[in-house]
């Protein structure tokens, strides 16, 4: 049996040394432990961080997530005399739960005669929330212009849910489905109203050792809900390859398609393919 240890009373020892409140140790009674004080003026505490270097770090951690590139051909012809420039650019923001997406295209063609211009633009913004691993949501909207088909601007909204088939660090593969909008102003013709289905599919590819090697693949099918019959094909691919740091050499591919454009002269199809260089961030 282990007894408890009692506390005899102290004895009072003539000529003993009172110790101060200050110097005991242990917890005497009527006694609390010092305070801590106040850090000075302009010093800053433990685990504050200023407002500043938290911006800082906010800032670099946006550009992080940040993921483009703009590439820039241009050709001559002198036999025709047609010039032609071209420009690409896209830039990807990924966070875990969302992706948004800009993408921009132009073609500007310059002719001796000015009836010979072959103009082509394009400014496409999305966002994708995701549901779980697989799933995800999502919208877009966009602005084209295209004066071989007959479209002097077509503005389009839609929204699709879809599935990510492939996620990893080098290879992604979604499809989706949903519906769109738009509203065409044609060449020569009056303003038209039209809702589309839409199915899509994209597919990316990422080779990070030099030379670094993007692809990128995009196909979107709108068969029209108001006007029975019409369908639109829009295809896009890049292939870039890196020659110096973050310099590229680009080719893009790019296929327009519509069955019924708005202007009876107008071409059906436009078909395309850039060689330009780029530098990526």
């Amino acid at each position: 049996m282990v007894s408890t240890p009692t506390r005899a009373p102290a004895a009072k020892q003539r000529g003993a040394t009172r110790l101060p409140p200050a110097t005991r140790t242990g917890k005497a009674a009527g006694t609390r432990p010092p305070s801590p004080q106040a850090p000075a003026r302009g010093t800053a505490r433990a685990g504050h961080v200023p407002p500043l270097a938290r911006l800082r770090g906010w800032y670099r951690s946006f550009w992080a997530k940040l993921d483009g590139s703009i590439d820039v051909g241009f050709s001559y012809t002198k036999s025709s005399d047609i010039a032609q420039l071209n420009v690409n650019t896209g830039t990807l923001y990924r966070s875990p739960s969302f992706e948004a997406r800009l993408t921009a295209s132009a073609t500007a063609t310059q002719t001796s005669d000015e009836e010979g211009r072959d103009d082509r633009g394009t400014v496409q913004a999305s966002y994708l929330r995701y549901r779980g691993k697989r799933w995800f949501v999502g919208g877009g909207a966009g602005d084209e212009t295209n004066e071989s088909l007959g479209i002097k601007l077509r503005s389009q909204e839609s929204g699709a849910v879809g599935q990510r088939l492939v996620n990893t660090n080098r290879a992604q593969l979604a499809i989706g489905g949903g519906l769109s909008v738009n509203d065409e102003h044609g060449v020569d013709t009056e303003p038209t109203q039209n809702i589309e289905a839409i199915m899509t599919f994209r597919t990316s590819y990422y080779a990070y050792d030099f030379p670094k090697t993007n692809i990128d693949v995009s196909f979107q099918y709108f068969p029209s809900l108001s006007d029975f019959g019409r369908q639109r094909i829009q295809f896009d691919s890049s292939f870039r390859r890196e020659l110096w740091k973050d310099v590229f050499l680009a080719v893009n591919v790019f296929d327009t398609f519509d069955s019924q454009p708005p202007s009876a002269d107008a071409d059906k199809n436009d078909v395309g393919v850039v060689l330009s260089f780029g530098w990526s961030y």
